[in-house]
């Protein structure tokens, strides 16, 4: 009787050990790769780009004009009649819904590669990532773009 009352003892300690383990690795597994957060922080921000380059044209009857940090001033308000068509980037915190885009050091919209966007509206709205390999004009480039 003793031994099967230690075998139960040892069987609900080890499932009681286990289950504090399983829920310690749940709590701490991060269910997304990188890669996704890093695609998905992407494509929020080039569509938060393309809604906000869309308003400055409705509104002025032409692109900003400059380069990537030119073109973000004037988004967050440095233009002729202080409109804020998209809010100042922020630094990139996992907590924050929806999320922001991010800038760089000099002050450019940045992909989730810390990438500089590029922006493209010599046909139509087209705003572009590197993607993960931080280089255009391949195969994992991320693209939003509007006629």
């Amino acid at each position: 009787m003793r031994r099967k009352s230690t075998l139960i003892a040892t069987i609900a300690i080890g499932v009681f050990v286990s289950g504090f383990i399983y829920l310690k690795f749940l709590i701490n597994a991060n269910p997304y790769s990188a890669s996704y957060r890093n695609s998905f922080r992407t494509k929020t921000t080039l569509r938060l780009l393309l809604v906000s380059i869309d308003g400055y044209r409705a509104t002025y009857g032409t692109f900003p004009a400059g380069e990537n940090a030119s073109i973000l001033r004037k988004l967050c308000g440095d233009n002729a009649d202080k409109i804020i068509f998209l809010n100042p980037p922020a630094t990139y915190n996992a907590s924050t819904w929806p999320p922001q885009i991010e800038r760089d050091l000099e002050l450019r919209v940045v992909d989730g590669w810390n990438t500089p966007i590029r922006f493209n509206f010599e046909s139509n709205l087209r705003v572009e990532s590197a993607g993960e390999d931080k280089k255009f004009e391949t195969s994992d480039d991320l693209v939003e773009s509007k006629p």
